[in-house]
């Protein structure tokens, strides 16, 4: 049995169908990718897993336990959350904290932070890279 186990997960939206019977399984440890085209669904799958979003069919399981999350704390208190594609990062700041940012209260935050390992000794600290990089690419102009 696995994991994370969708099945027959569909989200409609007046006018759209988003999703259409999706199955995934998924084991613990495991690491996927979503892979489409704009609007294929791949936001919209992640938002009912998270519980921002509402399925209007099919089924969801975490260790064999069906689950119907109606909030985003609810998905959190599960386990369940969402990493959203932010470009608007705290650069003072490494990726970890960013990611916990806003999760649990501040002392929630303090205590997942507080079992980071330090940073590497060969790492820049945010507060002394480029403001100007900030880990997103750039491609040369003109060409």
């Amino acid at each position: 049995m696995a994991f994370l186990e969708i099945r027959g997960l569909s989200k409609t939206f007046p006018g759209a169908t988003a999703l259409d019977g999706v199955d995934l399984s998924a084991e613990g440890g495991e690491v996927h990718a979503l892979v489409g085209a704009n609007g294929a669904g791949k936001s919209t799958l992640m938002l009912v897993l998270a519980g921002v979003l509402s399925p209007t069919a099919g089924e969801i399981r975490l260790a064999g336990v069906p689950v119907a999350f109606s909030t985003p704390r609810a998905a959190m208190e599960a386990g369940v959350s969402i990493v959203y594609q932010e470009t608007s990062a705290l650069p003072e700041m490494t990726v970890a904290e960013n990611i916990f940012l806003g999760r649990g209260g501040s002392s929630t935050a303090i205590t997942c932070l507080s079992t980071l390992p330090p940073r590497s000794a060969g790492l820049p600290s945010p507060a002394s890279s480029s403001s100007r990089s900030r880990g997103r690419s750039r491609s040369p102009r003109g060409s």
